[in-house]
Parts: C-alpha cells; sequence; structure tokens
C-alpha cells in the first residue's frame, strides 16, 4: 500500500474518533477545572494535558509520518495559552524533541497553535531539526497540521576530489491530522504497540534464522 494511501486511510479513522468521542463525552457544565484532558479556554480550564496523534505526508518524499505528542499548557487568559510538549517520531527509528507552544482560542472552543523546538537525529534518515508547528483545531479533538522543518543532513560525496560527507541545511515540510485528548492518546498507544510488536517479531525472526545450521 503506497505512503498516499496509508495516510488517508489513517486521516480518515482519525476523523470519525473525534465525533465518537463527542458523543460520549458527558456536556460541559461550565465549571472551572484545575486541569483538562479535555482542552478549553479559560475560565473553563486552567492546566491542558495535551495527548496527540497525527498522521502526516511528507511534502517532499511523499512519505507517510506518524507522530505522538505530549506535554501540558496554561492558559493565561480567555484567549491564550502557553506551554510545551515532547515531540516523538513513531515512524521507524524514532527522533524526539522538545517544543515550546502558544495557543490562540478563537470561536467555539476553535484555536490555532504555533510551536518552536528541535528534534534529535534519526538513524538513517538525518542529523536532527529545527521544527515548526501550524495547527488549526476544530475543537479538542481534531485538527489539520503544517510542520515545517530545517532539517541537517550528510550528503556521501560523489565528486572526486572530495572525500568527506557534505553537511548541510534542507528545508522539509509534512502536512496532515491530528486527533487530540484520551482519543490520541488512545491512538498513540495502539500504534506504538503496534510497532513495538512488528519490531519484537522482526528480531526474533532475525535470532532464528541466525541459528539455523548449514544444510
Amino acid at each position: 500500500m503506497s505512503a498516499h494511501r496509508v495516510v488517508a486511510l489513517t486521516a480518515l479513522t482519525l476523523s470519525g474518533l473525534p465525533l465518537s468521542a463527542r458523543a460520549q463525552n458527558p456536556p460541559d457544565t461550565g465549571r472551572t477545572r484545575p486541569t483538562c484532558w479535555t482542552a478549553r479556554p479559560a475560565p473553563r480550564c486552567r492546566t491542558l494535558v495535551l495527548t496527540e496523534f497525527g498522521a502526516y505526508l511528507d511534502a517532499s518524499s511523499g512519505a507517510a509520518r506518524f507522530l505522538g505528542n505530549a506535554g501540558l499548557m496554561i492558559n493565561v487568559s480567555r484567549r491564550d495559552a502557553v506551554g510545551a510538549s515532547v515531540l516523538v517520531d513513531l515512524g521507524g527509528v524514532a527522533g524526539i524533541g522538545p517544543e515550546l507552544r502558544y495557543r490562540r482560542w478563537t470561536s467555539g472552543g476553535n484555536a490555532l497553535d504555533l510551536a518552536f523546538g528541535a528534534r534529535g537525529p534519526i538513524a538513517g534518515v538525518d542529523h536532527g531539526a529545527v521544527i515548526g508547528l501550524v495547527k488549526y483545531s476544530f475543537g479538542p479533538y481534531f485538527g489539520l497540521t503544517l510542520r515545517p522543518e530545517l532539517v541537517r543532513r550528510e550528503t556521501p560525496p560523489n565528486v572526486w576530489p572530495v572525500t568527506q560527507p557534505v553537511k548541510g541545511w534542507g528545508v522539509g515540510l509534512s502536512l496532515g491530522v491530528e486527533i487530540g485528548s484520551w482519543p490520541g492518546a488512545a491512538a498513540a498507544a495502539v500504534f506504538g504497540l503496534a510497532k513495538l510488536g512488528s519490531f519484537l517479531s522482526h528480531g526474533t525472526s532475525i535470532q532464528l534464522t541466525g541459528l539455523s545450521g548449514p544444510k
């Protein structure tokens, strides 16, 4: 299955989860809560717990990406929230990095999120990146996201007499959808366990193959 179809199928699944969550979520009573997993602007919530999962498509390579994000934000006014989170690239060998985040609440509990941070290296892919985020959320469960990156890459030498790898910076951009609150946490956990199971199965297969003697 192509990366475009994987992301499209995941996006359709993610877009359906918020509707299910909204149907099961009890009505908002209007009380001020010190900590909210389902994020709302002040005065409904003071501290926001972030648990997000997203499916992305790399604009240059067309590769699928799956990212998890967890952190905290504080509503500093009725329209503004600030905080930090940790981003985890769940595809392949995970790259991890912190983000500083700002949220501007708009009408109806929607929000615009901006973030800036850094990501560690991904083995065999790059040497780390400066990362950004532009996200518009339609309520607490679903959002459309752009993730620009300034990536540190290393290109093998291919022109004589250059004998050392050439290091430089490149620009990347990923487009995707994210879900938040408990649906985001559940999706990240399921995806992470599936990746772990695949890794363990692959490792066991390699060990068994290595133990087999010559015929």
